[in-house]
């Protein structure tokens, strides 16, 4: 498994990276669930797509980083 890094400073929990990141690689997608997870004391989100010809596909982000930050006080 190689998991995108979502960035640190990414808004909204990382949300509007991690669709960006799908759009720019497999164009228009459904999310069709996922979730997330922890492995190796990183944290991840797992998001399941549908692309428009039926082809499904999973995608790993790293949110590691923009996790910790929104448990930090600004």
């Amino acid at each position: 498994m190689t998991a995108i890094s979502v960035p640190a400073d990414a808004p909204d929990g990382g949300a509007d990276f991690e669709n960006h990141w799908i759009f720019d690689r497999y164009g228009r997608f459904r999310r069709n669930g996922g979730g997330t997870g922890t492995l190796d004391g990183r944290r991840y989100n797992v998001v399941k797509i549908e692309l428009p010809d039926g082809e499904k596909k999973t995608v790993y982000f790293d949110i590691t980083e923009n996790w910790q930050r929104s448990l930090t006080p600004q």
